[in-house]
């Protein structure tokens, strides 16, 4: 009963982390996927109950069963990176086995992917967790993982990981898992790697005082930067539209940040390009930036593509974000983007500039209208130059950024099925709802 409040959240979330592990292992049977989903229902109840009152001996109760049914759950289907990850982390700076959980746990599963989406849904389900299919389930599972370590003031990342232990840790972590633990997806080197940046890389954007502005607004707060940490979102361009859009999605914190670019510096873009100097001209745009926003926000986990998208491989790289973000001036870009989102079930929103009027829309799969319904290939594509002026380029990113924002924090978001037109000589807006078109060959 006196077990302190942080003691008592981190024992529990170790006990969530066998179950969930051993949930989403392979070959587990069918008997402990019962003794798990028991564990984590019992957690989701009580443990949130026990953290704010530790007098509470019906929860206390509860999680003692959660613990053992998660304990009798891995005993037979095993753990799994997360437990291969913490192990490194208590040997080498004595971090407290739970706490290394919990801090593993989410970036763990979400790092898994697709390949846990179908356990995930159904652990979603046993605990009252609803979406539209299994990917929505499973994300909101994470979501809600994260949303339980937010509460009860357990830290998202730790800050003392040096650089010179991260390939022993990794060598330690292989060794462990590899090929012992059944787990759903087989890593190596990289993904450890990718793993290991993402728990360092959270605490600063979740805790730190570069967002503590951000935080004080009620549509934010602490767990709506905790849901920024743990975004991916893909930029397509990085050119004026993308300048400004990739320093707001840096600025708000965004965990992943992809960007892609097959182009290089020309001196006639640094009018509305500020991603880019004079001394970057004949240089990749996509190196440029990275550059730029490494310097910016070394905290975050940016993912340069020095490609142009294609038909090709617009569906692999799309399918690796929550989230894309068109920052192109051309229709087959637009509509080549369009048809992998389409495919993938990813938002997308599209922001586009023409002197002094610009506009944002926003495609949700299944609900609005895609790029298709209302562009067609047919348009020919216009060798002449798209007249820019840097104040309408930077605007309209903008405008782009918080829709961004709107979709990743569930906030309501007015471009969704609308596109929203701006006038920047008379300073007005409009909104045009553009229905879907039933003919359409892409989304109908």
């Amino acid at each position: 009963i006196g077990l302190p409040p942080h003691i008592t959240s981190t024992t529990g979330m170790d006990a969530l982390t066998h179950a969930v592990e051993a949930y989403t292992n392979l070959f587990a049977p069918k008997s402990t996927d019962k003794l798990a989903i028991k564990a984590v229902k019992l957690i989701f109840e009580n443990l949130e109950k026990v953290y704010k009152d530790g007098t509470d001996i019906t929860a206390r109760y509860n999680m003692q069963l959660a613990a053992y049914y998660a304990g009798a759950a891995f005993t037979r289907a095993c753990v799994g990176y997360v437990h291969s990850v913490a192990h490194t982390l208590g040997g080498l700076y004595g971090t407290p086995h739970g706490l290394a959980n919990a801090v593993i746990l989410p970036c763990v599963m979400e790092h898994f992917g697709p390949a846990v989406y179908f356990k995930l849904a159904r652990l979603a389900e046993a605990v009252g967790i609803n979406g539209k299919d299994d990917e929505e389930k499973a994300k909101a599972f994470i979501r809600e993982i994260r949303r339980m370590n937010t509460d009860m003031r357990i830290q998202s990342s730790f800050d003392f990981i040096q650089e010179k232990d991260i390939l022993q840790m990794i060598k330690w972590a292989m060794k462990e898992a590899n090929p012992i633990y059944p787990v759903p997806v087989l890593w190596h080197e990289p993904e450890f790697r990718a793993l290991i940046d993402c728990v360092c890389a959270r605490s600063e954007q979740v805790n730190g005082s570069r967002y503590e502005r951000q935080m004080l607004l009620p549509e934010i707060g602490f767990a709506g930067q905790a849901t920024l940490a743990a975004a991916s979102v893909l930029v397509v361009g990085c050119g004026g539209l993308g300048s400004t859009l990739l320093y707001d999605l840096c600025s708000m914190g965004i965990g992943r940040i992809g960007f892609c670019d097959g182009d290089i510096v020309s001196l006639n873009n640094l009018n509305r390009q500020f991603l880019h100097t004079p001394a970057d001209i004949g240089r990749r745009k996509v190196q440029s930036a990275y550059e730029k926003l490494r310097a910016y926000a070394p905290e975050l986990t940016l993912e340069p593509h020095d490609v142009l998208l294609t038909d090709d491989n617009a569906l692999a790289l799309v399918s690796r974000y929550d989230l894309v973000l068109l920052a192109v001036d051309s229709i087959a870009s637009r509509l080549i983007t369009n048809r992998a989102c389409v495919k993938a079930l990813k938002p997308l929103v599209d922001a586009g500039i023409h002197g002094l009027t610009g506009s944002v829309y926003t495609y949700l799969p299944g609900k609005t209208a895609c790029l298709a319904c209302f562009h067609t290939e047919s348009i020919k594509k216009n060798s002449t130059a798209i007249p820019s002026f840097a104040p309408i380029v930077s605007a309209i990113s903008s405008l782009e950024a918080q829709c961004a924002a709107n979709i990743l924090l569930g906030l309501p978001n007015p471009t969704d099925g609308r596109m929203l037109l701006f006038d920047g000589a008379t300073m007005t807006t409009e909104f045009v709802t553009i229905a879907r078109n039933q003919n359409c060959t892409v989304c109908s």
